[in-house]
């Protein structure tokens, strides 16, 4: 593992100064899975798909580090932390956005979260917000808002004139009304 450490700090000049490598041999590839459908017995099939896939990807994207591939997969860090819980099974998609939301605005959100010893899931989100009609209800909302902004800033007229074509005529635009 050391041995493929120095080889990473030797042909990757941006590698040298990233603190995990000099530090020694620690994960730094870590993979979550933020489950808000847990099946504990898929995380083994899972975590070797994840696994077979980052190397596959380092190997076409850097063919020239085919050496490092042989412990990369050992540095590859896969949890699954408790998380809120879908009651039904189709607010998997809610879920998914309501994390992604929640990543994209607080950059310290998902540290917090993992770092947080306390077991209560409500400090991740609560899931009664997300769930079926509560987050339907939510997205709609998020969508008739940008659907207004667009419409009053006039973003779909500027849309159209963009998409006439040469002789002039209209391409057909579909717009939420």
């Amino acid at each position: 593992m050391r041995e493929c450490i120095s080889e990473l700090l030797l042909e990757n000049p941006e590698a040298r100064n990233h603190p995990e490598l000099n530090d020694g041999p620690k994960k730094i590839i870590r993979a979550i899975f933020l489950d808000s459908m847990r099946n504990v017995k898929k995380y083994a099939k899972r975590t070797d798909i994840i696994k077979k896939y980052l190397v596959c990807e380092a190997k076409t994207n850097y063919p020239s580090e085919a050496h490092i591939l042989p412990c990369l997969s050992n540095r590859i860090s896969v949890s699954a932390p408790q998380v809120p819980q879908q009651n039904d099974a189709s607010s998997c998609g809610l879920f998914m956005l309501e994390f992604i939301e929640r990543l994209m605005t607080d950059s310290f959100y998902l540290e917090d979260r993992l770092n947080d010893e306390s077991g209560d899931l409500d400090k991740w989100f609560l899931a009664s917000e997300v769930n079926g009609k509560a987050g339907r209800e939510k997205i709609k909302a998020v969508l008739e808002t940008m659907v207004n902004k667009c419409r009053d800033e006039g973003w779909i007229e500027k849309q159209e004139a963009m998409f006439r074509t040469h002789d002039g005529t209209e391409l057909e635009i579909i717009a939420i009304d």
